[in-house]
């Protein structure tokens, strides 16, 4: 499947998402009332991923906290992968779910059980021909192809895209503000920014005519954060309030949300404003909350995603039991890995089950 069908899934309706199991035989549910299993050949988990993220250590065979040295993490039905501790890669793809377009082949997901696709995960494979990739953040700033610089590949020159604007929504999930970056600039190795907020606060149906202001500068590896209901610069590692990060790594420049992967806030941002800008004078709550991204992290699981939604018609969640390979970082070593379910027994959603073992 691709990206584009990944950032699709990744919209869906929260309420779908939770919905029952579309299968009203339950063919793909765990064996056993608590989903977790353990065999000679593998082992499975069943992690609720329903509230927040759900943290899996692979070599422990158990579910942890985000303190702990996890490998997987779940929410809902995106994934993580720790760039700490481990890489990622597609090892079985399961291209007989899809056909020449790349569009899921309704029959084969509805007839495939965890049972029937338990040989793929058994499987041998080449790891010596696999590459795997250590997880990176999708900035939902700059994903739908406009971001806020400019980048002259005949003078190397760095500007701001500042015809572009975006609606932000706060951390607290109750202000909004327009966005437009105006200066952009990279020098002796340093990222400056500026940039402004037209807010529209808690409680209020318009946004301001005046505009905060955010000016920023960081070198790589370090960060700035900005919290325009306050109009300031708050510390990254202390403050919960961040609206946005300016994050260089490289010469990777990223504005990132305080929400996804990259926070725990409720921040999003949406790319409607080109056509209109500054004049757009739309109440923020009235907005499809539905149309804000947020970041999120590109690993094999997200960019080969594990499962097709909306088939014959109905909202639910179907595996297509691919494989993937998780590396540990420090010994090298590979798990294999297949999530089988979205659904607990009680067919509520959010609850996965991954089953693991380690490769041959």
């Amino acid at each position: 499947m691709t990206t584009t069908h990944a950032l699709l899934l990744a919209t869906l309706p929260a309420l779908f998402l939770a919905g029952c199991n579309p299968d009203d035989s339950n063919d793909n549910a765990p064996d056993d009332d608590s989903g977790n299993q353990s065999s000679g050949d593998f082992k499975s988990l069943m992690l609720d991923a329903s509230n927040d993220w759900a943290f899996l250590s692979l070599g422990q065979a158990a579910e942890v906290t985000v303190d702990d040295e996890w490998d997987l993490a779940f929410s809902t039905t995106s994934v993580r992968v720790n760039s700490e501790r481990a890489a990622s890669a597609l090892l079985a793809d399961q291209s007989d779910f899809f056909d020449a377009e790349d569009k899921p082949v309704t029959n084969v997901f509805t007839n495939a059980t965890a049972n029937s696709e338990q040989e793929h995960l058994l499987a041998s494979y080449d790891l010596a021909s696999v590459t795997f990739s250590t997880e990176t953040t999708d900035a939902a700033l700059g994903r739908d192809g406009e971001n806020f610089y400019n980048y002259n590949f005949m003078t190397h020159v760095v500007s701001a895209n500042d015809d572009a604007w975006w609606v932000v929504r706060s951390a607290e999930g109750d202000s909004f503000a327009k966005l437009n970056v105006v200066e952009v600039s990279f020098a002796s190795d340093v990222l400056s920014l500026e940039a402004e907020f037209f807010v529209q606060g808690s409680g209020d149906s318009t946004y301001s005519a005046t505009a905060v202001n955010w000016a920023a500068d960081v070198a790589d590896g370090e960060l700035d954060c900005f919290d325009f209901d306050s109009g300031t610069t708050v510390d990254c590692d202390t403050s919960t309030s961040w609206d946005l990060k300016l994050k260089i790594d490289g010469r990777s420049f990223m504005l990132l949300t305080n929400g996804g992967v990259s926070g725990s806030g409720e921040a999003g941002l949406m790319d409607a404003m080109s056509e209109t800008g500054a004049d757009q004078e739309v109440d923020g709550n009235e907005l499809n909350s539905r149309a804000f991204l947020q970041d999120k992290g590109s690993n094999a699981i997200t960019t080969q995603p594990w499962y097709a939604y909306d088939l014959l018609g109905r909202h639910g969640i179907w595996p297509n039991y691919r494989v993937y390979g998780i590396e540990n970082l420090e010994t090298e070593t590979v798990m294999l890995v297949q999530l089988i379910n979205y659904y607990n027994d009680a067919d509520a959603g959010r609850h996965i089950t991954v089953r693991f073992r380690a490769a041959d």
